[in-house]
């Protein structure tokens, strides 16, 4: 099998809500730029998909795609998938902490007056829990607050919006010429590798199905609407290019082959 194509699909995730669009808030990424792959980097990707062969030289069909995402502004996808809810733990624990020291503090006039506002404040934050809504309108607590990009609680209303960690964008599914001409065959695949968060999209490329093809990505961003993740779905239309040229070894600048070591 030649090399697995990945293609990363960044997504400014304030500005496409604000626009309601991806066109000009996506960029797209993929491993092949050398190989020929044209606008990488910006939101009009064509990726070259170059053949892939046996050893005795005939054309094979097994050339992978996968798809990644990411939310530009926002904690990086490298972190634990558990952050979320671990981070949302720990700033409970330290607003329950601060309930508890309540009685400790000196009893002059103002603290005993600004008591009841402190814990008002305190109560209000620890009950921050967001909930979510799925594609068919069921909400479901979520049970984690929503955060800052430098991993705090984010209040809305309070705080700058640019500073909201927004939630990953998610690709539910891949249509459009590519597959319905069978280029494409795709699938959605778990996997334990957080950085794809539990789940991705792949596609299978017959290579012998030369030139150049369209396809639709159907992303789901969250927007969150009175302390409810709610989702905003939009699509957004990319370009594969298949060519009968073998992929070249990075190394030798030569087709598919042995890596050559070098000499002690």
């Amino acid at each position: 099998m030649s090399q697995e194509i990945t293609i990363i699909v960044m997504v400014d995730v304030e500005a496409a809500l604000k626009d309601n669009k991806l066109d000009g808030n996506i960029y797209l990424i993929d491993n092949l730029r050398t190989d020929g792959s044209e606008g990488v980097g910006t939101d009009h990707l064509t990726t070259v998909i170059n053949g892939s062969y046996w050893s005795d030289g005939s054309q094979a069909t097994e050339v992978i795609t996968n798809w990644l995402t990411g939310a530009l502004g926002s904690l990086p996808p490298t972190l634990p998938r558990n952050f979320h809810v671990e981070r949302t733990k720990s700033i409970n624990e330290g607003l329950l902490q601060t309930i508890k020291n309540l009685p400790a503090r000196k009893t002059t006039a103002a603290a005993k007056a600004n008591a009841p506002a402190l814990l008002s404040d305190v109560v209000n934050k620890l009950t921050k829990t967001t909930f979510i809504k799925d594609p068919e309108g069921n909400t479901r607590d979520f049970g984690i607050k929503p955060l800052t990009v430098t991993g705090d609680h984010f209040e809305k209303g309070k705080d700058d919006p640019s500073e909201q960690s927004y939630l990953a964008p998610v690709i539910t599914d891949i249509t459009g010429e590519a597959v319905d001409k069978n280029v494409f065959f795709t699938c959605q695949l778990g996997t334990p590798v957080y950085i794809k968060d539990g789940w991705y999209w792949c596609a299978t490329a017959d290579t012998s199905k030369v030139g150049e093809y369209s396809y639709t990505m159907h992303i789901t961003l969250y927007k969150l609407v009175n302390n409810v993740y709610e989702p905003v779905k939009m699509t957004h239309d990319a370009k594969i290019k298949v060519s009968t040229a073998p992929q070249r070894n990075g190394f030798t600048g030569a087709g598919m082959g042995i890596i050559p070591l070098p000499q002690a």
